[in-house]
């Protein structure tokens, strides 16, 4: 049949050409859409979103946007490609950006609705006047189900389908033979986001004195030194998942009991596959961008500066503040929480870390299950 002629079952076009992260967070969103039956494409970065939304069987055709490649190679590209296909529908999901809303105004579509951004340039945008201002204060799901107008039924099924196509299995908090099996992301692209490797020594060492540790660091190869570092300073041996596609670091991930990093997209997916995650947050807000999953804790400073979008729009490596937010939290809490983390999903199987467990900081529960616990900080200068 040809692309464009008529068919009974509609033709969905959803635009998400961010990072891995932000796709991962638009995952229910396009499963949703295919328990309806419907024929669901999507455009997405070359940046291993493809490889994940691929993974989970997310979309019926995948258009690239290639990140080596300028804006208007892509533009032209894909505008050719859309020529080819008209859709029913066409979403560009948060978070809101130019390439999004460019993408918008390119498609083939009856209907188009995206979320116009005041930080997207006027003549590559899709800015039509009826479509609300992102105001980036809900979480990234709920603005892309408000949206595309899933029900919240819709949004929580796909959540699961997501687990149940990586068949994790019942005993993921239970290491074998006694032995505690953690996953650390300790690196990042966006080095302001990264706590100090000698914090993360200091952790596993404590932890190497109350368990039999089997520890896996992953990361990109681009940060194969740092990981080496982070390695070469760990009281046990470390086994390196460096470079992995995203189909095999899955595959390690249901390996581990524990996976602990920074804010990144190796969290997002260890949450989302339904493994314990903590994840040590610097300025970025939870309320819109954490991870899906119910086992998820999030540590985070609780100072006053923090969270600030201001600073995230630029990532430069310091702040006025000297990244206070990330740095001063300490390796003491951390372990502490943890301690307790573990300990409650040993002994029960809590569906909401919030509900059940009993943090020494205040804590507040977030959309889809996780929790944040603000452990103090030592004041802005």
């Amino acid at each position: 049949m040809n692309p464009l002629e008529k068919s009974d079952k509609k033709r969905i076009l959803f635009i998400s050409v961010e990072g891995v992260g932000n796709t991962i967070l638009a995952l229910p969103v396009f499963l949703a859409y295919q328990a309806r039956g419907m024929q669901i494409d999507v455009v997405v970065s070359d940046n291993g979103s493809q490889e994940v939304t691929s993974y989970f069987q997310a979309a019926d055709r995948i258009f690239l946007w290639h990140e080596k490649k300028s804006w208007l190679q892509n533009l032209l590209r894909l505008a050719s490609s859309f020529r080819r296909f008209s859709y029913d529908s066409a979403y560009a999901v948060c978070p809101a950006g130019r390439r999004g809303n460019a993408l918008l105004r390119l498609a083939c579509a009856k209907e188009k609705k995206g979320w116009r951004s005041s930080k997207s340039m006027r003549l590559l945008s899709f800015r039509d006047k009826e479509m609300p201002f992102w105001d980036e204060k809900d979480h990234d799901l709920v603005s892309n189900q408000k949206l595309t107008g899933l029900l919240d039924e819709e949004v929580q099924k796909a959540i699961l389908a997501l687990k149940e196509k990586v068949n994790l299995g019942a005993d993921v908090c239970r290491g074998e033979g006694g032995k505690l099996k953690i996953g650390i992301h300790a690196t990042s692209h966006c080095r302001s986001k990264c706590w100090a490797p000698e914090n993360f020594q200091g952790l596993i060492r404590r932890f190497g004195e109350s368990f039999s540790l089997e520890i896996s660091i992953f990361g990109a190869c681009s940060e194969r030194e740092e990981i080496k570092k982070i390695s070469d300073m760990l009281p046990v041996q470390a086994q390196q998942k460096i470079g992995l596609p995203w189909s095999e670091v899955i595959e390690e991930l249901k390996q581990v009991n524990l996976f602990i990093g920074v804010d990144s997209a190796l969290c997002h997916l260890a949450a989302i596959i339904g493994i314990p995650t903590c994840i040590l947050y610097a300025y970025t807000v939870p309320e819109r961008t954490a991870a899906l999953g119910d086992h998820v804790m999030i540590i985070q400073s609780n100072y006053s500066c923090c969270p600030c979008y201001q600073f995230v729009t630029g990532f430069p490596d310091d702040c006025p503040y000297h990244l206070k937010c990330i740095q001063d939290i300490a390796v003491t809490d951390v372990f502490s929480l943890l301690k307790i983390f573990l300990t409650g999903l040993r002994d029960r199987n809590f569906k909401r870390v919030y509900d059940n467990f009993s943090f020494p900081y205040p804590t507040r529960q977030l959309p889809f299950g996780a929790c944040v616990v603000s452990v103090p900080g030592q004041g802005v200068s």
